[in-house]
């Protein structure tokens, strides 16, 4: 299962660039993989989803909550297991959610049986850039300082970096969604059979 895992904080601007990407691309984009076992089929809306998760969300041990979220790794990899599939937040925004002092060891197992992603981009935005758009979205400001939203990227970077998997960088700020998902098809090019290219 080629995954492109699309990662960065809320507000970067991911879903709309995996929406972009998948179009592009012409493959399947996944979001809330947890939602197929959650949700009965056909059900509108989020809330039994959302009615879960906060709740795992708030265990104290990580260890629960990382494996938890790896379960939808695990969901999409046996309903596309032949396919290229855009992921929105993937292995990056576990590690940033979830903070577990023993990552690695959950994150290989997963990934032992499905493999790592083909490809993963990172999104940045500065801090107020980022609590401009959430409060445009939500009406809210999401009230994280500008030192909290840097080292929550940086652990991405440092992660990314460490592992050696092929990624790539993006600030979105001053581009639009489609020079951002221009630039990630770019990078992903020489990785995909023709049949995904233009």
């Amino acid at each position: 299962m080629p995954v492109i895992a699309i990662e960065g904080l809320d507000g970067c601007g991911k879903t709309t660039v995996a929406k972009l990407l998948a179009t592009r691309l012409r493959c399947k984009l996944v979001e809330k993989p947890l939602r197929w076992i959650l949700q009965e089929e056909g059900q509108q809306g989020l809330e039994s989803y959302w009615a879960v998760v906060n709740r795992v969300n708030e265990f104290p041990d990580p260890m629960c909550r990382q494996w938890f979220h790896c379960l939808g790794w695990l969901l999409i990899h046996h309903r596309y297991p032949d396919s290229l599939v855009i992921v929105d937040r993937y292995v990056l925004s576990n590690l940033d959610y979830n903070q577990n002092p023993r990552f690695d060891q959950v994150y290989q197992a997963a990934l032992s049986e499905i493999g790592q992603p083909l490809f993963t981009a990172v999104l940045e935005v500065t801090a107020n850039e980022r609590r401009r758009r959430i409060t445009q979205r939500d009406g809210q400001d999401p009230g994280e300082s500008a030192e909290e939203d840097a080292r929550r990227v940086q652990r991405m970077k440092d992660f990314i970096k460490r592992v050696g998997w092929p990624h790539l960088f993006v600030a979105t700020d001053d581009q639009t969604p489609e020079q951002v998902t221009a630039r990630i098809e770019d990078g992903v090019a020489l990785m995909l059979p023709p049949a995904h290219t233009r």
